[in-house]
């Protein structure tokens, strides 16, 4: 039996493709740019190693500070100084600190208690008090994966480029959240390396991260956010990068893991947090940055609504075609970025990522209220 073209076929169909063509360019165009340049960039870079100011705001983080601080003042570097500002700390991260300084005397630290309280006072700190240009920026609770880590992502700064993206994963578990974290990081992580290669920048992450002082003073440092919580590495990002100044470092030595909440609460606060500044993006950038999972809410709740009108045959075969090309980048995220998501957790999470994202923005509107960490 024919189905018959009515109006609300029409429109059906007309959605399906539009969103359809929105996936295409995500995952045959924008995507797969990420390993032409990770080709280019591994067999012809000049090696430079500036001195280096490597910065870490903490927040009561002595557990982390611990655990990771060692292997970031143990990197393999010719000359870099560690500066860690202790943002009103109520635990005992500053005595921590002071004795690990004892044998680390390239580590300085700061302990904030001034009136000005959050993320952003504190890194404005320790960027002002910073000795060299070139500054690299990761988080408490994160570990490079190598002693190589400060050396790939130092050596991707140049003449021109002084705004350097870094990827920050997270360790491996079994549990399926674990697994859609990871998963999630790392198609973010392909959306924002995608964006910066075509001149769009809209987002690097604060746990791996780097630039020059010159280009933080430029832009006036993050006074145009200042008033907003979050916004230290995205909104930056926005204001202070250029298709001509932005370079990505995908080398596996230069990227940094935490490890992943492990409950859908803490995550969802986590995720609440982080787009919580996205209201704030141009439009430009927020059109970028959901485009990819709104689009394919649209592909998939358009496809049921084709098959329950009796066009099913059509919108299966996309379907299909366009779930093979979703594996077929997992796999190469998978060999780049070092996430391990299998094919059965690619399938799943297609579908359930948009469905997650939906309850994402309904928990944020309703629940969840801005923190200054």
């Amino acid at each position: 039996m024919i189905p018959e073209f009515s109006i609300i076929n029409i429109i059906l169909i007309s959605v399906f493709a539009l969103s359809s063509l929105i996936q295409l360019y995500f995952y045959a165009y924008l995507f797969p740019k990420v390993w032409n340049i990770k080709s280019q960039s591994s067999s012809n870079k000049t090696i430079f190693l500036p001195p280096i100011s490597v910065i870490i705001a903490a927040r009561n983080e002595a557990i982390n500070l611990e655990k990771n601080l060692l292997s970031v003042l143990n990197q393999d570097y010719p000359m870099f100084e560690l500066i860690v500002v202790c943002d009103h700390p109520t635990d005992n991260s500053y005595d921590l600190l002071l004795e690990i300084q004892k044998s680390y005397k390239n580590l300085t630290i700061i302990n904030d208690q001034d009136s000005k309280y959050g993320k952003k006072a504190a890194l404005s700190l320790a960027i002002n008090k910073s000795s060299y240009e070139n500054l690299v920026f990761t988080d408490a609770d994160c570990q490079p994966i190598s002693k190589f880590w400060l050396k790939e992502i130092a050596s991707s700064f140049s003449d021109t480029k002084h705004l350097i993206l870094g990827f920050g994963g997270y360790l491996q578990g079994k549990s399926f959240l674990n697994s859609f974290i990871r998963y999630d990081a790392a198609l973010i992580a392909l959306q924002y390396f995608g964006a910066a290669i075509v001149g769009k920048a809209y987002m690097g992450v604060g746990r791996n991260l780097a630039y020059t002082k010159t280009l933080w003073k430029t832009v006036g440092g993050f006074s145009d956010h200042e008033s907003i919580s979050s916004g230290d590495d995205d909104l930056f990002v926005i204001a202070a990068s250029t298709k001509e100044n932005t370079e990505i470092c995908l080398n596996p030595d230069s990227f940094t893991y935490s490890e992943a909440k492990k409950t859908w609460k803490s995550f969802l606060n986590q995720k609440a947090r982080h787009i919580s500044t996205s209201t704030n993006y141009k439009i430009e950038s927020k059109i970028i940055s959901g485009a990819e999972i709104v689009s394919r809410a649209i592909f998939w709740g358009s496809l049921i609504l084709l098959s329950v009108n009796g066009l099913h045959c059509l919108g299966i075969f996309i379907a299909i075609i366009r779930t093979l090309l979703s594996i077929s980048i997992q796999a190469k995220v998978n060999k780049t970025l070092k996430t391990k998501i299998s094919v059965f957790y690619v399938i799943l999470f297609d579908t359930f990522a948009p469905f997650f994202y939906g309850l994402l923005v309904i928990y944020k509107l309703l629940i969840h209220s801005n923190k200054q960490w």
